[in-house]
């Protein structure tokens, strides 16, 4: 994050050598532990800084599968006479979480958008 920050205002950064010792204990942090959150913080710092690109992209390629997928649902039924419920609930399923993505980047894009312009 002290990165991400630091190379949006424009600071450069350099790597200095540094001497290290490890004697004793070294460290109290459970390395899965600690890279997971690290992992979880990158990730809520890249969905505020970019909402429509972090929930956007996702969302139209969701609508784009569940439109496949409702394609396909719609000429079997036309074809076999009946619903084919796999393709139905996979159409469904991925058109629902396709607009619940775009929902979700065009408020978070709002939300943020307004926070930036009070900062201002």
């Amino acid at each position: 994050e002290i990165l991400i920050k630091s190379s949006s205002k424009g600071l450069r950064i350099t790597e200095v050598p540094i001497k290290v010792l490890y004697d004793g204990d070294t460290s109290t942090h459970n390395p899965i532990a600690h890279g997971s959150s690290v992992i979880i913080s990158t990730i809520k710092y890249t969905s505020l800084q970019r909402p429509l690109t972090f929930y956007g992209i996702p969302s139209v390629i969701f609508l784009i599968i569940g439109g496949v997928f409702s394609y396909l649902a719609i000429q079997f039924y036309v074809e076999v006479g009946r619903l084919n419920t796999n393709l139905t609930i996979i159409s469904a399923s991925t058109v629902l979480i396709g607009v619940v993505l775009l929902i979700t980047a065009i408020l978070l894009f709002s939300l943020v958008s307004i926070v930036r312009e009070g900062k201002d």
